[in-house]
């Protein structure tokens, strides 16, 4: 019976072992000289050869022994020649031999010593090559009050700078921006983030604007003042032309119609989504919060367990609903807050809340960021060239100016909206036509 069995085929990994067994030593080549070339590629320097150590021959070691064990017999025999007989001289040697054995172990251990030698030169290279990205994110997170968003943007800002600049090491890319800023503007802004498509205006804008937080904050970065006033003027010029260019949109977008009002888009919402759903619940919420993108709200009970820089809807059977946000944008100037939901957004949170069995400790929407879902929001309502969440700003603020309101009006929605006068009107009234 047990001839007629078939013979099991051997599984994949099986078979990649027992091949792994038979070329050890060349899979092991193969594989650290791809792992070599895989990091050259990423910008680091080839791996320094390590220094080798000449190592004790045979024969050296041979010749100290016997210099070793012809002492011993000498210092062996000299004392045991005047008391013991001629029968006991002929058995000492065997007894020589083994001490002979003992000191010569003893005697090369010394050339394992010089293994440590090596150690100073490993130290020093592991030092020089710290990660610019993991270094300068520590030194972003080091800054004292900084919102999660400001640090999360610089970091972003910083990761596509250093692999713009092929600058992985630190050492490399503070050399490269103190010393070469010119190099640096220029790489940036021809540099394309997919196949012949450059950074945008503004994001060009943005990294130099990253570099100048980083000189501005650390000193101890060393820089001439003419150097770095290469990034400062290409700032300003930028800043000019991306106010030129909201100008000329303004005017684009007040041709085509202009801006829903806040009711007008409700109903646009109600009618394309209903009111079950995240997009009006999200519309409601912008609606009494008025703040940017800071509604990842996590979900608790009571308010001593928001005691963290997330943002927090507490919510319980008995009260009505409030949010706290700790993290947003102006927080150094604004401080953190706090609202209060009315009764009928309460209610709209708690339908909503249960029919997704959403618990607490869970988010309230399950995304670190709601402008991809309200982007495809203003698409599906065709209100677009708005920008997603600062939508719900714009048609606030413009409303408001519609209604001939007054200063003190005007400086209460932008004390709600966190930011200020001057910015309202500069960024956020978009007129109808």
């Amino acid at each position: 019976m047990s001839e007629n069995k078939k013979k099991v085929p051997l599984t994949g990994a099986e078979r990649a072992k027992r091949f792994y067994d038979k070329n050890k030593e060349s899979e092991s080549a193969r594989t650290n000289e791809y792992y070599k070339n895989k990091r050259i590629a990423q910008g680091f320097p080839p791996p320094k050869k390590q220094k080798s150590y000449p190592s004790t021959s045979s024969n050296q070691i041979t010749s100290s022994t016997q210099a070793t064990s012809s002492k011993t017999t000498a210092s062996t025999q000299t004392p045991s020649s005047t008391k013991v007989n001629s029968s006991t001289q002929t058995t000492q040697p065997t007894k020589t031999t083994n001490t002979i054995s003992t000191q010569t172990d003893f005697e090369i251990e010394p050339v394992i010593e010089d293994l440590p030698i090596a150690e100073p030169a490993i130290v020093e290279v592991q030092t020089n090559k710290i990660s610019a990205l993991d270094k300068i994110t520590d030194l972003i997170n080091s800054i004292p009050n900084e919102t999660k968003g400001n640090i999360k943007f610089r970091v972003d800002s910083f990761k596509t700078i250093i692999r713009i600049l092929k600058t992985p090491l630190y050492k490399a890319f503070i050399k490269l921006i103190t010393k070469s800023p010119q190099l640096v503007i220029e790489s940036i802004k021809e540099a394309e983030y997919r196949p012949g498509v450059k950074y945008s205006m503004r994001s060009v804008l943005a990294y130099f604007n990253c570099i100048l937080f980083l000189l501005d904050k650390y000193p101890n970065i060393k820089i001439t003042v003419a150097k770095k006033k290469q990034y400062k003027d290409q700032s300003n010029v930028l800043s000019y032309i991306a106010d030129e260019q909201s100008e000329e949109k303004k005017k684009t977008l007040v041709e085509s119609g202009g801006l829903p009002s806040y009711a007008e888009y409700t109903d646009k919402v109600v009618k394309e989504f209903g009111t079950d759903g995240r997009e009006y619940l999200i519309t409601e919420l912008y609606r009494e919060i008025k703040s940017r993108d800071d509604l990842i709200l996590k979900v608790v009970k009571t308010r001593d367990e928001a005691v963290d820089d997330d943002n927090y809807l507490v919510i319980n059977k008995g009260q009505q609903a409030e949010v706290i946000i700790n993290s947003f944008k102006t927080k150094k100037k604004y401080g953190d807050f706090e609202v209060k939901l009315s009764r009928s957004l309460t209610s709209l949170i708690r339908n909503y809340v249960k029919s997704n069995k959403i618990l607490y400790n869970d988010y309230l929407f399950n995304s670190k960021s709601l402008s991809v879902i309200v982007g495809r929001m203003n698409k599906a309502l065709g209100v677009t060239g708005y920008g997603a969440t600062n939508v719900f700003r714009k048609m606030l603020q413009t409303d408001l100016d519609k209604s001939g309101a007054s200063p003190e009006q005007r400086l209460q929605l932008a004390n709600e909206l966190k930011h200020s006068m001057a910015t309202a009107k500069k960024s956020y009234v978009i007129n109808k036509k």
